[in-house]
Formats: structure tokens, sequence, C-alpha cells
């Protein structure tokens, strides 16, 4: 048996994801659900309206099957559940148009074609995951076991031919990009596992929202795999 390297794992957070949400939770008493066609507070936002105007919204779930969006002015978007995107589903932005995005516990999807700002600028785009992977309590390390769990429980996902730009903020989660994917802007996670021909271009004026250089990185945990 190989032990368990010797260094803790860290949260890997220097924005401060609950401080983050404590103050955009203030979306949930005051906001504009209703206004615009948008639908009522906490409830499903599916495609309708297409266009989404500037504004800040609370919603359960956020999802575009096959469907349309675009983002009109400058949106902030509180979800108590999923964002999904998916059969070549696609959410666009208008010049000068940014969604922030906060997602309190539930996944982020992209699958099956569907792009999100395709194009755009990253800064543009801002994803904050409050959701939360958790470390296995117990691996064979002799099977190059990961220590987190399978993919299907990945809070952040990027698959199948999906295109995104902007800015990903999951430092509790488990960050998958796989299958052709495309990923330009900024990706933290507390996991991040590649596969599959995925092209990533990282901006490095985004890097200033870290509070350090891309430099700065250093290993600190890893695992290795072994030949069968």
């Amino acid at each position: 048996m190989v032990p368990n390297p010797v260094v803790e794992l860290t949260d890997c957070d220097p924005l401060g994801i609950n401080s983050i949400f404590a103050d955009a939770a203030s979306i949930i008493g005051t906001n504009n659900n209703g206004s615009g066609g948008m639908p009522g507070a906490g409830t499903n936002y599916s495609g309708s309206p297409r266009d989404i105007p500037g504004g800040k919204y609370w919603l359960r779930n956020f999802t575009l099957d096959g469907k349309n969006a675009t983002i009109e002015g400058n949106d902030e978007i509180y979800l108590t559940g999923d964002f999904e995107l998916n059969s070549n589903a696609r959410l666009r932005f208008d010049p000068g148009a940014s969604l922030t995005l906060y997602i309190h516990s539930g996944r982020f999807l992209m699958d099956s074609n569907s792009q999100a700002n395709n194009g755009g600028l990253p800064i543009n785009f801002k994803v904050y995951s409050r959701a939360v992977n958790t470390v296995k309590d117990e691996k064979d390390w002799t099977k190059g076991e990961p220590n987190v769990w399978g993919d299907g429980d990945a809070k952040v996902r990027i698959d199948s031919n999906s295109i995104f730009y902007g800015m990903m903020y999951a430092p509790r989660a488990h960050v998958v990009l796989y299958s052709n994917a495309e990923i330009y802007g900024s990706c933290r996670g507390r996991f991040v596992t590649t596969d599959s021909n995925l092209e990533f271009m990282y901006d490095e004026d985004l890097d200033t929202l870290y509070g350090g250089s891309v430099t700065d990185y250093e290993m600190v945990y890893w695992t290795e795999l072994y030949p069968e």
C-alpha cells in the first residue's frame, strides 16, 4: 500500500466563497422576478423569455434543453438548484452584457454541444459555486483510485463538445472537464479532472481576481496512478 501524501488539502478559496454568498443572498429578498416575462421568485427558468432583461433574479433551476437564450443587460442570478445546458443549447450575450451566476448547492452542467458566452469576454460570465464534493474516507492506492467520488457526482461538469467562455470559481467542488470541451477563461475547483481532448485557454486578464499571479501556484497534493 502507498501512504497518503503528508500535505493536507486546503480550501483554495482566496475570494472567500461564504462572504460572496452572504452578499448575494440579498437577491432572495429583493429581486426583479416577474418583470420582463421572467418567472416568479424561487421558480424554474426553462427558456422563456428567450431574451433575459438586465436585473437580479432568484430561481430554483436554470435549464436550457435544446433552446437558446440571450443575456441582454447586467444580470445576477441566484440559484438554489441546478444550472444546466444540453442538446445544442446556447446562452448568448449581447454586446456589453454580463451575467454573474451564484449556485448555492446545486450543479453546473454543460453537455452535448452546448455553448455559454461563446466568443465573448470570459470576464462577462462569472460563476460562483458553493457546492461541495467531499474526499473519500477510504481508497485503494494499489488500483490508482482517485481521492474523490466518481465523475457522476461532480458538482461542475463541462462535457461533450461544449464551449464555455467565463470564470468558474468553485473552491469546494469536483470539476470535470471532458470530451472535446473548450474552456476559455479560468477555473478553480477543489479537484479538477480533465480527459479526452479537452482544450483549455487561461485568460491572464482574470488573474487579478484571485489576488496573485498564476505563477504563485505550487503542487501540494497528488495521486499517483500505477500501471495495471
